[in-house]
């Protein structure tokens, strides 16, 4: 699965670990961008075990840190035939 992230998204994750780094240790830095890794892996995988957007079924939220709002990531298919199956689609992270 082919996995993007929007100039806003990075940008804002870029700002989060900058802010991690002059708050917190290298520890709790390194902890954060594992559990974001991780987050983004579980929706590539298993995009329908997280909610769902009120506005938009295609849109999934993950929670990250109790410090962080967590992250949204839609779930493009290249297909109008979309059977859950994870071939063929993209995942784009959303700021």
């Amino acid at each position: 699965m082919k996995i993007s992230w929007t100039p806003t998204a990075r940008q804002t994750y870029f700002k989060v670990l900058d802010f991690l780094s002059e708050a917190w240790t290298r520890r709790e830095v390194e902890n954060f961008i594992y559990k974001t890794e991780h987050a983004i892996a579980q929706i590539a995988e298993h995009p329908y075990m997280f909610k769902a957007s009120k506005k938009k079924k295609s849109v999934r939220k993950s929670f990250i840190t109790e410090h962080n709002r967590g992250l949204t990531a839609r779930c493009k298919s290249n297909s109008s035939n979309d059977n859950k199956q994870q071939t063929g689609k993209e995942l784009q992270v959303k700021g």
